[in-house]
């Protein structure tokens, strides 16, 4: 009967991981969330297709529960330096996301750069970056959250949404923070293209 009972534990524990793991793999490939602050009305989108996307703002950024500033000044210059190219990745990664996305789905979205053409400019602002723990299944997931302001090239302000997206060390593949926000930040360029489709649909 001991060995009977050895076995059934060790199966369940077996199950329990696998339904663990099943979950996190679900966390970790599930778009990113959005919540509406403010949306104009009627709607300026409805039939344009032509999107501006400036470079990210990081003003105010908080790093976990600390300031940018304070999270900085416990690290070495190796690992600021690390932080710096990982806020580079996060612009970049959202960019082309988003480019990509909202292309194919019959948008023109391209970035700013000297002279804008397009009717509308996409405002992006991270404000908080989790870099989550090392550990697979322990500690806190990575975790990026942006604003996004859409307003018209005169500066008047239309649509305000917030997108957030987290990912869990849920394979070797992903134990790196770094790694992991960038699969963050190109979930929630992939949800905002989603959002413009929905918006320039009417």
């Amino acid at each position: 009967c001991s060995s009977d009972l050895g076995i059934d534990l060790v199966v369940r524990t077996a199950l329990r991981t696998a339904l663990a793991c099943l979950s996190l793999a679900v966390v970790a490939c599930g778009g990113a969330e959005w919540r509406v602050i403010k949306q104009a009305s009627p709607n300026p989108f409805a039939g344009h297709a032509s999107f501006a996307v400036l470079p990210v703002d990081y003003a105010g950024l908080k790093i976990g529960t600390m300031t940018e500033a304070d999270y900085v000044a416990t690290k070495s210059d190796e690992t600021k330096e690390s932080f710096e190219g990982d806020k580079d990745a996060i612009s970049e990664k959202f960019a082309t996301a988003l480019l990509v996305r909202a292309n194919e789905q019959g948008l023109a979205v391209e970035l700013a750069s000297g002279r804008v053409a397009a009717p509308f400019l996409i405002r992006p602002h991270v404000d908080f970056i989790e870099p989550g723990s090392p550990l697979m299944g322990l500690g806190p997931n990575s975790e990026v959250h942006m604003r996004v302001v859409i307003e018209t090239a005169e500066g008047k302000r239309l649509d305000v949404i917030e997108l957030r997206h987290e990912t869990p060390a849920s394979s070797w593949a992903t134990v790196s923070s770094g790694q992991r926000v960038r699969e963050d930040a190109a979930a929630i360029g992939e949800a905002l293209a989603e959002y413009l489709v929905r918006r320039t649909d009417g």
